[in-house]
């Protein structure tokens, strides 16, 4: 099975048909067959699923911030000394 390399609709079609008879789900198959023709997925796309940030890294996240901006204000006001 493999595939034809190629950025022609034709090529993406031919690679996703092929996919599709070997037994892939339709959305692994065109993201495959995307990925073979060198196209990235439209932002948005189902294809392109959005992975969310646990609870514990989004906190840490804040912290990291948190800590940023006093750690900057620290230095303004040694900069001022």
């Amino acid at each position: 099975m493999p595939l034809e390399r190629g950025r022609s609709r034709a090529a993406i079609e031919r690679n996703l048909a092929e996919l599709k008879s070997v037994g892939y789900e339709k959305r692994q198959a065109l993201a495959i067959a995307l990925k073979t023709a060198g196209i990235a997925p439209r932002k948005g796309s189902k294809t392109m699923a959005k992975k969310r940030k646990s609870p514990k890294r989004v906190a840490a996240g804040k912290k990291a911030a948190r800590t940023r901006k006093r750690n900057k204000a620290k230095r303004r006001a040694a900069r001022k000394k």
